[in-house]
């Protein structure tokens, strides 16, 4: 924009805001970017460090006196004076500034502390707002439609591009599983077709042998154990058998009786 002439004005709030939308290192380039900074009174604390870095330090003359008391040559006053440095702008101090009061910093320049213009009191701008007669301009309606169809397009695009990854590797697993048809069904091919070339036999493959160790274990049953003729279960499954035994089928004079055959 600087090429043909334009300037354009970015207005944050504060600094962590613009590291949420940004990060750290496009807001830094950003202000590197920016030929003026303008700062208002500053109510977050990392932004109020920011603006007293940016403004700078300074150096001021402390004088300190010390007296000493008693007798003769040993009673008099010590005056000592030292430069210290600090801070142009204190953290506490930029938190102080009134509404009206700016900080400007330019590039090349040192810093400058101006109050607003208010354009509907100041003498050179209001007659010229004062004069302006019309409408305020405002956003043609056909730009946020446009906005919202670029909106709708860039999701449409990006959900086609979801898909077209995901039918890839739907298409890659797929290429990766191979059918295979049973020894039989092979072998009967080849009987049937002599032009195909034999499958393939496998390896058989020789499993270590493990050692195994044996114990000898004594399969004794205790008379109490033994299933007894008298027991109420064993005459109960003799008894269903029995019932079963002596069920005759109804004779069919419709169907010829089959021989049966080994």
């Amino acid at each position: 924009m600087r090429a043909y002439g334009g300037h354009l004005a970015v207005v944050t709030q504060t600094i962590p805001a613009l590291d949420k939308i940004y990060g750290e290192d496009t807001r830094l380039s950003l202000q590197g970017g920016a030929g003026i900074k303008i700062y208002l009174a500053p109510s977050e604390q990392r932004t109020r460090s920011e603006l007293s870095a940016a403004v700078g330090k300074t150096t001021h003359r402390v004088v300190s006196k010390s007296k000493t008391v008693g007798k003769g040559p040993f009673n008099g006053i010590n005056i000592s004076e030292r430069n210290e440095e600090r801070d142009l702008l204190t953290e506490d101090e930029a938190g102080r500034l009134k509404p009206d009061e700016v900080v400007i910093l330019a590039n090349g320049q040192h810093p400058i502390k101006a109050w607003r213009i208010k354009y509907f009191e100041d003498r050179v701008l209001k007659p010229i707002f004062e004069s302006q007669t019309g409408p305020l301009p405002a956003p043609d309606p056909k730009d946020h439609q446009l906005r919202d169809v670029r909106g709708d397009l860039d999701r449409a695009n990006h959900r086609i591009d979801q898909l077209a990854a995901k039918l890839e590797a739907d298409a890659q697993k797929r290429s990766r599983v191979r059918a295979v048809l049973p020894a039989d069904t092979l072998r009967a091919m080849v009987r049937n077709n002599p032009d195909l070339p034999a499958p393939a036999q496998a390896t058989p493959t020789t499993e270590p042998t493990t050692p195994m160790r044996r114990r000898r274990v004594r399969m004794e049953v205790q008379a109490d154990q033994l299933l007894r003729t008298s027991d109420d279960a064993v005459e109960a499954l003799r008894s269903a058998a029995r019932k079963v035994n002596n069920i005759v089928p109804p004779p069919d004079d419709d169907v010829e009786p089959m021989a049966a055959t080994a």
